[in-house]
């Protein structure tokens, strides 16, 4: 077990604020482990930023445990007069706790790093959940449990038992049954409305589990959270013989438990093997399996943005969601906000798919979205999941914009290319069950074209609190990803043709360029009123600062997510037909809407200039956007989809 420390090098902190939460921790002699444990939760509180107390309760152990904790400072020692067995214990722990939440840890654990922040921000997720449990692993890496699931006949299983810490299918946060009391997190005022563990399961054995039923019974929900990581030294205080010592008690237990718990039970699915998965998520609404090419990243396009807000609606639609990546590719940050949110992502390996396509009866529908990746999954899809309704996401109809950028730039093989797409997209949408479109201009043209059903649901914008009036504002902004291919047209033409007739009458205005992958020119373009910012993290200053936006779009098709972002910030923007498309915008209320040059120069000179037009299109903009493409309007739309 390493070396013995002595007692000072122990030092735990003292608040005089409020505590959050406090530790509580039982031990019966095994005064290595117990040194081990504190060790690693005093070194881990640099790494935490939660506050804490520790009570450690000694069940009148024999060996040199009082010796050792006794006197360690900032360490709540309390020995208990008589052996009192674990349970009890814990429940003396409780009583004498002062933290808004009580965390019960074995002593036979080893934290991880930041293992505690993590289970205190689950459980400010949501009010309604009451406890959350570690990620467990065994002492040589590989998983103990991630979350434990109840079989109708009382019985138990560790979900992940035995796997990679890696395995995509327990590293996401998830609603479950129970997690060992090894490393629990439960609601202080709930722990006590409750009474702590019930005496009935003493000395020791589904005291846990059972507490976990009777927080859900009380209307809140147990969690699971992968991002706190614990081994357990399994066996340490019992054993693993069930046939004698305390442990000899857990058969005894689980009969108790079942007798309690009899009518809760018959919920659950029977004890099979093969109907693990859907045990271990069995605390949904509904199960979703969505296809894209990658990772949304919701900072840097509007698709990845209207995407990752139609996941959070899924999630608050209590939909269990599994995201199937066609590139593999997992960007660290944008793959741990799904994680986060409780949605398994699952790269497209040959083994992941695997695991997938093993999931009979699981998931209620199929969400592709794009041509590009529906069409690589199609065949498979039908074949592993043939009663399984698919939901075809178009996100914007990519034939349309193809067919205007051929018109634009007048090429046969442009034009070629769009109509072997609109093929594609059509067989797309005859192949499946529902369609959803971003825009009614988009419903509009599709529906001549199929009998199927259509669905309309737009990106989503968030409003923003936060904006200064047009005084003291200045300067022109551009929003937009140049991997996008209309946005570089966009700002080449605004540059060439119509930003020097802006600088004639006021020379000078500035134009601030935002947007990831800026093409080489635009790199190296050397003028004194142009600033390239390239991909910016956070726009809300940005948006604070600029007196008018623009969208001079060419082509394209789909809702304009640069619009709509720069509508809920309050800016007024000038844009064009097809920027605005689907958007229902009126011209001269919500916006100026240009498509020549000089029209288009003369509406970013009159937002620049005049006070009331620019107070005029930004209250209304801001106010037709927040009312017809906010958050509720996208639950609404998605659970009609869905038929949840």
């Amino acid at each position: 077990m390493g070396r013995v420390l002595a007692n000072w090098e122990l030092d735990f902190p003292v608040h005089s604020s409020t505590v959050q939460v406090s530790i509580v921790i039982c031990a019966y002699n095994k005064s290595d482990y117990t040194l081990k444990c504190l060790s690693a939760v005093c070194e881990s509180l640099k790494f935490n930023m939660t506050q804490v107390e520790v009570i450690l309760v000694d069940d009148c152990s024999t060996d040199n445990t009082q010796e050792i904790f006794a006197n360690v400072r900032g360490l709540n020692y309390l020995r208990n007069e008589n052996n009192l067995g674990f349970l009890k214990s814990a429940n003396r722990g409780a009583l004498a706790a002062q933290g808004q939440y009580v965390l019960f840890l074995n002593n036979d654990t080893l934290p991880i790093g930041n293992w505690l922040d993590p289970l205190v921000d689950r459980m400010k997720t949501h009010t309604k959940i009451g406890a959350v449990g570690s990620k467990l692993l065994n002492d040589d890496g590989s998983v103990q449990e991630a979350g434990g699931i109840i079989f109708a006949d009382g019985s138990g299983w560790n979900y992940g038992r035995g796997w990679d810490a890696t395995d995509p299918r327990i590293n996401y946060a998830r609603s479950v049954d129970y997690c060992s009391g090894a490393a629990l997190l439960v609601k202080a005022d709930l722990l006590k409305e409750i009474g702590g563990f019930d005496t009935s399961f003493a000395p020791a054995y589904y005291e846990d589990t059972d507490l976990c039923f009777q927080i859900r019974e009380l209307g809140y929900s147990v969690w699971y959270e992968p991002n706190s990581v614990i081994i357990h030294y399994e066996g340490v205080s019992h054993g693993k013989d069930t046939s004698s010592g305390i442990k000899s008690v857990q058969e005894i237990n689980r009969g108790k438990f079942q007798s309690k718990w009899h009518a809760a039970l018959a919920e659950h699915f029977p004890n099979n093997p093969n109907l693990v998965h859907l045990a271990a998520n069995r605390h949904y609404t509904s199960r979703i399996l969505l296809v894209d090419h990658q990772i949304p990243t919701p900072d840097q396009d509007s698709g990845s943005l209207r995407i990752y807000e139609l996941i959070k609606a899924m999630v608050e639609l209590n939909c269990f969601v599994t995201f199937l990546i066609q590139n593999g590719l997992q960007r660290q940050i944008y793959t741990e906000n799904l994680l986060n949110l409780g949605v398994e992502v699952l790269p497209a390996t040959s083994e992941n798919l695997e695991l997938l396509f093993q999931r009979n009866n699981f998931y209620e529908a199929i969400w592709t979205s794009r041509p590009e990746p529906t069409t690589y999954f199609f065949s498979e899809l039908r074949s592993h999941f043939a009663y399984v309704p698919v939901i075809y996401d178009t996100v914007d109809l990519h034939f349309l914009r193809m067919r205007r950028s051929a018109q634009l730039q007048s090429t046969d093989v442009n034009h070629i290319d769009s109509l072997r797409m609109e093929v594609n997209e059509l067989e797309l949408i005859e192949k499946s069950d529902k369609v959803v479109v971003v825009s009614d201009y988009e419903e509009s043209v599709l529906k001549p074209l199929t009998n199927k059903p259509i669905y309309l649901i737009p990106n989503v914008h968030i409003a923003s609190e936060y904006s200064p009036g047009p005084q003291q504002r200045s300067g022109i902004l551009f929003v937009g990803g140049f991997a996008h291919q209309p946005n570089e047209d966009a700002i080449s033409w605004f540059i060439k043709e119509i930003f020097p007739q802006i600088l004639k009458e006021e020379s000078t205005t500035k134009l601030q360029i935002v947007g990831a992958n800026p093409p080489k020119w635009l790199l190296e373009l050397n003028h004194p009123n142009i600033d390239v910012l390239g991909w910016v993290p956070e726009l809300r200053d940005i948006y604070a600062k600029a007196r008018v936006c623009i969208a001079p779009l060419r082509f394209g098709a789909g809702v304009k997510g640069k619009v709509g972002e720069a509508l809920s910030y309050r800016v007024p923007i000038v844009l064009t037909d097809i920027a605005a498309e689907g958007l229902g915008l009126t011209a001269n209320e919500h916006c100026l809407i240009a498509n020549e040059p000089t029209e288009f120069a003369n509406a970013c000179l009159e937002l620049l200039s005049n006070n009331q037009v620019w107070r005029t299109t930004s209250i209304n903009g801001y106010r037709h956007i927040t009312e017809n493409f906010g958050k509720a309007t996208t639950l609404k739309r998605v659970k009609e989809l869905l038929e949840i």
